[in-house]
């Protein structure tokens, strides 16, 4: 496993879970495989259920998402880097379920994620959860300045034609689901759900802390706190730390080129 997720809830607030990576060396791998594409066969590569053929040339350009030399800024490469971390994450609580691989590149407009919840019984689509991924130094700021007012304009219907693309694009390849009729369902029906994840420090890493850190979320997301998701991952110096992970990266993907893997 490479992460562990411990439950956390605040009231009816919200619910969701805090991160701790237990394994770097598969975080590493993970990246490495995103970078290069390969996001939606890593579980497969890693369980060594699949073979992995990569194009020389691919290594160059999956380097460059992580080294800042060519012009990058920390901003994007960290927020994308998190954005695989969030994917992994949702992949473990909620195995078997539809969701969107990790972009390539990080996407300003579109969605962050999309998650489509299942009966487990009849297949039938239950909700759609929205993903905000955040990876910042200023996570109460960014939360009420900038996922907040996101979330409303996804509650408000102002986002449809994006949740409509991402629906759609998420079941193409899915067998027995008519990508059509799960749209009218979350469009016209709203079963929309939200998931925020986002980096914190010392302050928020802790109970009131949580509570503190999603203070507004059941005026933004009314109902049920089941639509209401907030995950954490503490780091003490974030843009530290993933700047030393980016680095593993770049070895990573240095010795998988060398070995023509």
């Amino acid at each position: 496993m490479v992460l562990q997720l411990t439950p956390v809830s605040q009231g009816g607030l919200c619910h969701g879970n805090s991160w701790e990576v237990i394994d770097r060396d598969s975080l590493v791998y993970y990246l490495a495989l995103a970078a290069l594409g390969r996001a939606r066969h890593a579980y497969k590569i890693l369980a060594g259920d699949a073979q992995l053929q990569i194009n020389q040339r691919a290594f160059a350009s999956a380097i460059k998402k992580f080294d800042l030399t060519s012009g990058n800024d920390p901003f994007h490469r960290d927020g994308w880097m998190f954005q695989v971390i969030s994917w992994l994450a949702a992949n473990i609580t909620n195995p078997g379920t539809f969701v969107t691989a990790p972009h390539i590149i990080r996407a300003d407009k579109g969605l962050d994620g999309l998650l489509l919840e299942l009966n487990s019984a009849t297949t039938e689509i239950m909700a759609a959860v929205v993903f905000e991924d955040k990876a910042t130094t200023n996570p109460r700021n960014t939360i009420r300045d900038d996922v907040w007012p996101e979330l409303k304009s996804f509650e408000d219907g102002e986002r449809d034609d994006v949740l409509t693309d991402g629906v759609s694009a998420l079941l193409q390849t899915a067998e027995g689901l008519d990508a059509e009729d799960v749209v009218n369902k979350v469009i016209w029906e709203r079963i929309l759900k939200y998931r925020v994840s986002i980096t914190i420090g010392g302050s928020h890493n802790r109970t009131d802390g949580y509570a503190r850190l999603f203070d507004g979320y059941d005026q933004v997301v009314t109902g049920s706190d089941d639509r209401r998701r907030g995950e954490v991952f503490y780091c003490q110096d974030m843009r530290q730390w993933m700047k030393e992970l980016a680095a593993d990266c770049v070895a990573k993907l240095e010795t998988m080129r060398s070995q023509n893997v």
